[in-house]
């Protein structure tokens, strides 16, 4: 599964990161994370619409959740 972290603060994208690690880890299930720090280098990205699942902060300058 491919999931997108979309966070402009890194302490809550690597906290984020680190659950989904874990769950990865217990559960033993394949992710890919991707990880950008704005809407607009999500949205520009090849990869984008190939995510199942996306997290997104609802608080960013730009684009945002």
């Amino acid at each position: 599964m491919t999931i997108a972290i979309i966070d402009d603060n890194q302490h809550d994208s690597d906290y984020l990161a680190a659950l989904l690690e874990r769950y990865q880890q217990l559960n033993s299930r394949q992710l890919r994370l991707l990880r950008y720090p704005s809407g607009e280098l999500f949205l520009a990205e090849p990869f984008a619409s190939s995510c199942q699942l996306v997290f997104m902060d609802i608080y960013m300058e730009q684009i945002d959740g």
